[in-house]
């Protein structure tokens, strides 16, 4: 799943759901690190949240490549049963203002919603932006 949801582009904010080290996690990591636009702030939701994974899980973010080119950020949120509550953790901590050092809160967001196994194409945030930069009346895309 790879969707963008807000009304105008000024910043992307990528949320990416996971279970642990999965066997696809590399590979998404790597793509979101390739990407020919980069969000300003990758948040890495990890629902398994015990001590080995989020260790594991840290040294696979940074072997990625990503936190060079995106503020990356690691959420233990054990408690989401499913991908959307997982996504409405990352959301309450933008929206309460925790990271307003790296984006702009009182400018709209596009949230750009990715799984663990969905690893994007390099150019795939650029499009979902050329594609949705005049259309006012878009909220949401996707592939």
């Amino acid at each position: 799943m790879s969707v963008l949801t807000t009304k105008s582009l000024t910043q992307t904010i990528a949320i990416l759901v996971t279970s642990g080290v999965s066997p696809y996690l590399n590979q998404t990591l790597t793509a979101l690190a390739l990407q020919t636009r980069t969000p300003q702030l990758t948040l890495v939701v990890n629902v398994e949240a015990t001590s080995a994974s989020t260790a594991d899980l840290q040294a696979l973010v940074q072997a990625s490549g990503l936190t060079a080119l995106s503020h990356t950020e690691l959420i233990n949120a054990p408690e989401a049963m499913n991908f959307g509550q997982a996504v409405a953790r990352a959301v309450e901590l933008i929206e309460s203002g925790h990271y307003r050092s790296h984006v702009n809160t009182n400018t709209p967001l596009w949230l750009w919603l990715l799984h663990d196994d969905s690893a994007p194409q390099v150019d795939c945030l650029e499009n979902l932006q050329s594609a949705t930069a005049n259309a006012r009346s878009v909220a949401m895309a996707g592939p």
